[in-house]
């Protein structure tokens, strides 16, 4: 199909509210702090035919949803952003991407900080105590369609109005949002780089991968960022039946901030290289095991995929190149040399607030390994033992719950019931999550039991840790796991 006629096809669209967003008014903030949010929705269905479309959204603000500073309340702040939900969303396998332009606005969005959505702070798009309409143009593209295969995609365009110290929205605040009609657009000239990464299970005794890559980039490339717009991304399938048993995160070489972050999400690879001249940056990329059961295990079949568009341009640049190769890989299984750690014990549950309960917290470190995981936190995983001895079996069930956490919590699975009989109830912790080696790490695991009131137990508890290392010399030291009570 030639460019044009992808412009003569239609885009099946459903707007939702054409006329008036959705209108929120939230009171129950902090003290005197009042929000005014409006959201329109609308659905995109692209295919392999058509993988990109494009759209208006208008918004449109009453005078008096922006007065003027009082003696009462400052100047009300806010932002608009729009999102991509549903199966392109941040996350997902269908990986779509959106675009936001302000008509007349020369700032570009900027990604929300929270969703990576485009947004613009209100200030930049509308002026104080005067009515206000701002159009948008957006468009959402589908960057690695499947043959015959077609996905609704869900855009949202939102406004959030910040009035600080009053208990509502002023009178006369009013904001609307109307969609116009999406349409089939020709993706523009392209240039993708892409390296597959492999396919891994992820479980208890092979709890982490890593690959770094190097993305390179052409001076021809280069040579006018304001017409060429690169985006880089990880693309990941997570087995379907347990998709929360693995998350998978992105660090570029040169981020001030080195906490991972969702590798789903959108980055411009290239920003603050020179002009015209060839760039070349790196990014960490781990897949972790996040399973709560010890036979827990979870496939991850992954790549790293970057792509250069030349818009408003019918031809890719001469000598413009984009390259992505793995350059350092890491996988801890079976087979790779371990790290341990253990600690047993016992206590009994005591009363609280007309329950019995207990809570233990145990303190985790491992032994200065520096940098060995490539700035992931270590992937230590911890089996955790809990058994119950209730004193008086005959006057009841003691209705006994544990909650076990690690470090980040993030391996919390809420209650889990604890046996009256003593059978042994077993659950993971993770206890290194969110260590990183720019400090010395301090693991923990928590571990709390409530029962009833009127019955006497003791938890009997064991906990072993081990930590995979990616070489026989850092597998010398040992894991330390000592008990103190939580404050």
């Amino acid at each position: 199909m030639d460019r044009w006629a992808y412009r003569r096809r239609r885009v099946s669209v459903l707007v939702v509210a054409i006329v008036a967003g959705v209108a929120t008014f939230a009171t129950s903030q902090p003290p005197n702090e009042a929000h005014f949010d409006v959201s329109t929705p609308a659905t995109v269905a692209l295919s392999d035919e058509t993988p990109r479309a494009a759209g208006r959204f208008i918004l449109t603000l009453s005078s008096g949803s922006l007065p003027f500073a009082t003696d009462v309340s400052p100047v009300p702040n806010g932002s608009v952003w729009f999102v991509v939900s549903g199966p392109g969303g941040a996350g997902g396998s269908d990986q779509v991407q959106i675009t936001a332009t302000a008509v007349g606005i020369a700032t570009p969005a900027q990604p929300d900080p929270y969703q990576a959505a485009p947004s613009w702070p209100i200030g930049q798009l509308c002026r104080i105590a005067e009515p206000c309409r701002r159009e948008f143009d957006i468009s959402v593209e589908w960057l690695q369609p499947r043959p015959a295969t077609s996905i609704d995609v869900r855009i949202a365009a939102n406004v959030s109005l910040v009035y600080d110290r009053l208990e509502s929205p002023p009178p006369g605040a009013t904001a609307s949002w109307e969609a116009g009609e999406f349409t089939a657009a020709a993706p523009p000239p392209a240039v993708p780089a892409s390296v597959d990464l492999g396919r891994t299970t992820l479980g208890r005794d092979s709890p982490m991968i890593a690959r770094h890559v190097v993305l390179r980039a052409s001076a021809a490339l280069l040579a006018d960022p304001t017409s060429t717009g690169i985006t880089a991304y990880v693309h990941s399938q997570v087995g379907e039946a347990q998709p929360r048993q693995a998350i998978v995160t992105m660090v570029a070489d040169d981020a001030v901030d080195k906490r991972p972050a969702d590798a789903a999400a959108f980055i411009q690879p290239f920003t603050g290289c020179p002009r015209a001249e060839e760039c070349v940056r790196g990014f960490t990329i781990v897949a972790r095991w996040m399973g709560t059961k010890p036979d827990d295990t979870v496939d991850v079949d992954w790549s790293f995929d970057a792509i250069a568009r030349f818009v408003d341009s019918d031809v890719i640049p001469s000598d413009a190149t984009l390259v992505a190769e793995v350059d350092k890989r890491l996988d801890l299984g079976l087979a790779s040399p371990r790290l341990q750690g253990r600690a047993e014990g016992s206590f009994d549950l005591v009363p609280a607030n007309g329950r019995k309960g207990y809570r233990l917290r145990l303190v985790v470190t491992p032994p200065d390994l520096g940098n060995a995981f490539f700035g992931a936190s270590p992937p230590g995983v911890a089996l955790v033992r809990l058994r119950a001895a209730v004193r008086d079996p005959g006057g009841g069930p003691a209705d006994m719950v544990a909650w076990v956490t690690g470090r980040n919590y993030r391996s919390e699975v809420g209650s889990l019931p604890l046996s009256d009989d003593g059978t042994e109830l077993q659950t993971i912790a993770l206890p290194f999550d969110g260590c990183f080696p720019t400090e010395p790490c301090v693991g923990s695991i928590e571990i709390f039991v409530d029962g009833r009131g009127d019955r006497d137990a003791t938890i009997s508890w064991d906990v072993a840790v081990e930590l995979p290392v990616p070489s026989e010399r850092l597998a010398t030291g040992q894991i330390t796991v000592e008990a103190a009570r939580a404050p």
